[in-house]
């Protein structure tokens, strides 16, 4: 993109008297694709990292024999 966040806000801010209406939206609609897309991304980062989540499942250690499973006693923690 050739606006980023900052820039756009800068220009709108400091300079909109000097922008046509056509720059203003251009710079909008700008801003908004780009957010649409971090938002998309955001989202499939979410997703990947929750499957992976899933996949990974209990750590193998946890389901070992004799392991102290909590801050309990080992007679509460047999019952588990």
């Amino acid at each position: 993109f050739p606006y980023n966040h900052t820039h756009i806000h800068t220009i709108i801010l400091t300079n909109i008297n000097n922008l046509d209406h056509i720059e203003l939206n251009r710079a909008i609609y700008q801003e908004q694709d780009q957010l649409r897309f971090l938002t998309k991304k955001k989202d499939q980062l979410r997703s990947r990292t929750r499957k992976l989540h899933q996949e990974m499942g209990r750590a193998p250690c946890c389901d070992k024999a004799n392991v102290k499973k909590g801050p309990w006693s080992p007679e509460e923690d047999a019952k588990l």
